[in-house]
């Protein structure tokens, strides 16, 4: 088992704002941090038993039942343990206290450390009221926990049902009660929500079930916990169990962003491997070539030649590259100055004008006669305007046209570049624009670029 991380200060119930004697405690038993309650039943001044055992403070011959009642928690076996023995004051004076202790778990629900409360049950009538605020306090959590509490029997029969957050959720119990779990919901949801009882039947607890469900239209995740009220094995008519029933669509869908980056990077760097191989390919063949023919050669030209279109198209994507981390890192600079929007369309169009022609792609341009000054950035204006006029005679078929035209409508100058290539797919739109994106991801693609 992988061990635990240091335990941390139970959140949202802060120690000191619970009314009863609580304590924090790592997973060797030591106490990380005790609340002036606990201090005060055990007869030691504020923050004197931080760091200490909770072993040096329990009667010598309960120690063994404290130790059985954290390697029970530490093993995973039970969420919570309860357990009656003697504590000792400074004093050396004995006195008889309940201990609940629980697991504390952080916003993932991964255990960071254990939570323990005590109650003095030396009086039977103060053990009884200790026991009611332990149920308020439970309810607490619970409530903390949860959007949703079930009370079933084994065989899925809802007996008690309440809301605690989902306000689109709040359903009349009279829907609930004394119906089953197929009864009130989809089958893949009722399936996952059986699957977890079954599991809290035969041992005790489940781990948590995930399951989508339709809430007005909307697909949201939902996660069930079911532990069991009965002894493990109970048959399932006299069984009862506890479900917790909570939200977690956003951290499905965080999950599934992540899992989207992380393939979307990966397609990336595949991509720009072969990106990179096949323009290095053709210089190291260029480079046999030149070793081999005489200098000034037809075929030394022809290899020179190769060598300097390759070495372009290496300099574009490296600076594609450095501009896509200059974005990441949020380092991109933006110089602002009087430009004149005409001539940097037509330099533009000038620059992609032989790649055109050689796609066998008709560019063709109307300028507005009149200048056209804006105040932007001349470099990454006219970055623009060549990414657009590359991108549209990339992708037109051989005999089509690109049309460029920059107008003035009112105060503003309007750029439009039209082409009949094979355009976007409408379920590419609303990604066109993210990091690493490209229509076609496989390496056999007949365009390369970066996306």
């Amino acid at each position: 088992m992988a061990p635990h991380p240091p335990a941390q200060e139970p959140a949202p119930l802060a120690l000191e704002a619970l009314p009863v004697p609580a304590a924090a405690l790592d997973f060797a038993g030591r106490f990380v941090r005790v609340n002036e309650a606990f201090s005060q039943l055990l007869g030691y001044k504020d923050h004197e038993l931080d760091g200490q055992n909770a072993r040096d403070v329990i009667h010598p011959d309960d120690t063994e039942a404290f130790d059985s009642q954290l390697q029970t928690l530490r093993t995973g076996v039970v969420a919570k343990a309860c357990a009656e023995h003697r504590y000792l004051t400074p004093s050396g004076r004995a006195f008889w206290a309940k201990t609940h202790v629980g697991l504390q778990n952080d916003t993932l629900g991964q255990p960071i450390g254990l939570l323990a409360i005590a109650y003095d049950i030396s009086d039977k009538s103060r053990g009884q009221e200790a026991l009611e605020r332990d149920l308020r306090r439970l309810e607490v959590a619970i409530g903390a926990y949860s959007d949703l509490l079930f009370e079933l029997d084994g065989t899925g029969h809802i007996l008690e049902y309440r809301s605690a957050g989902l306000d689109d959720l709040y359903i009349p119990p009279t829907q609930f009660l004394g119906r089953t779990v197929p009864e009130v919901l989809p089958p893949e949801a009722a399936d996952r929500i059986m699957e977890a009882i079954e599991e809290a039947i035969a041992t005790g607890r489940s781990r948590g079930h995930l399951y989508p469900l339709a809430v007005e239209g909307t697909p949201r995740w939902f996660e069930v916990s079911v532990g069991a009220l009965t002894p493990a094995a109970t048959e399932a008519s006299e069984a009862r169990l506890i479900a917790l029933v909570r939200d977690v669509t956003p951290r499905v869908q965080a999950e599934e962003r992540l899992r989207e980056a992380d393939r979307r990077k990966t397609e990336f760097l595949a991509m720009l491997s072969h990106e990179l191989r096949n323009p290095l390919a053709a210089i190291h063949s260029s480079l046999t070539v030149l070793e081999r023919v005489p200098p000034g050669s037809d075929r030394a030209g022809r290899a020179l030649a190769v060598i300097g279109r390759q070495s372009a198209h290496l300099t574009r994507l490296v600076d594609d590259l450095l501009d896509l981390t200059r974005v990441a890192r949020g380092t991109v600079t933006i110089s602002k100055e009087l430009v004149e929007l005409g001539g940097i369309v037509r330099r533009a169009t000038e620059d992609e004008q032989a790649a055109c022609a050689a796609n066998g792609v008709r560019l063709r341009l109307d300028v507005e006669p009149s200048a056209l000054w804006c105040v932007g950035d001349a470099v990454r204006l006219a970055q623009v305007v060549s990414n657009l006029l590359s991108n549209a005679c990339k992708f037109t078929h051989e005999g089509g046209h690109v049309d460029v035209s920059l107008t003035r409508e009112a105060s503003t100058g309007v750029l439009r570049v039209r082409d009949d290539g094979v355009g976007i797919a409408p379920d590419m739109l609303s990604r066109v624009f993210d990091t690493f994106v490209q229509a076609d991801t496989s390496l056999a693609r007949r365009r390369g670029g970066l996306g």
